[in-house]
């Protein structure tokens, strides 16, 4: 066997590529894997940085969330980002909300799924909101309150898609959703909310609903013209 097949090559490594070819890899990751591969080194931080920055769509889902991360992946898009997922997002204390919502001003899809919202926050996400969500989920966020809702339904009127399951709200909160959303809802989750069987009947009126989800099982014969089915939320 001659030297040459006796020489072991050395494995490539990401360090080993150039730069155009870094960014195309990192542009293949989600949110989640590209702050994991910006780790690596600083060079690869600088250019997940860059392509982190380019996008409209951000994924944290699941993530403990801390000051570094918001200012990292989430403000420095904030012109330009139209999806926003933290859904199960733990630590989203008043000063992440207040950011985020001041700054991330072409919100079109946001899912706060399963966040432990405090009070406060939900009060200033409630006011401050963008105008310009139409699809918005607070499922299962246990301090949702029908003021809430008030607030959202009348500031957020174009909204398409609404998800409000397994929270409290009660019949004051669909009846804000009805007046000012009549024009516009397309989907609605109320499961396991405190809403009446004769307030959710009025739903009938809403002329472009075509998603509703609901607890009443032995109703399915009335709203036989509605779909059930999961409502996707800022999820790619």
């Amino acid at each position: 066997m001659s030297r040459a097949k006796r020489i072991k090559k050395s494995p490539l490594t990401l360090e080993d590529l150039p730069n155009e070819v870094l960014w195309k890899i990192c542009d293949k990751l989600n949110t989640i894997d590209l702050i994991i591969c910006g780790q690596i080194s600083k060079r690869i931080r600088v250019i997940s940085q860059d392509v982190s920055l380019r996008r409209k769509k951000i994924s944290l889902e699941n993530m403990k969330l801390n000051f570094k991360i918001i200012n990292r992946v989430i403000l420095p898009n904030s012109k330009l980002l139209t999806v926003l997922n933290l859904r199960a997002c733990n630590e989203l204390n008043m000063g992440s909300i207040y950011d985020i919502v001041n700054q991330c001003v072409e919100l079109a899809e946001f899912n706060l799924e399963s966040t432990n919202l405090c009070p406060d926050s939900l009060n200033f996400f409630a006011t401050n909101l963008t105008p310009k969500v139409k699809k918005l989920s607070l499922r299962n966020v246990k301090n949702l309150k029908d003021k809430h809702v008030i607030s959202l339904s009348k500031r957020c009127n174009r909204m398409i898609s609404l998800d409000l399951s397994r929270t409290l709200i009660t019949d004051v909160s669909l009846s804000s959703v009805i007046l000012n959303l009549k024009s516009s809802l397309e989907e609605i989750d109320i499961e396991e909310t405190k809403i009446s069987v004769d307030k959710l009947l009025v739903l009938r009126s809403i002329p472009t609903l075509i998603v509703l989800n609901h607890s009443f099982e032995d109703l399915e014969g009335q709203f036989s013209g509605f779909i059930r089915k999961n409502i996707e939320i800022a999820t790619w």
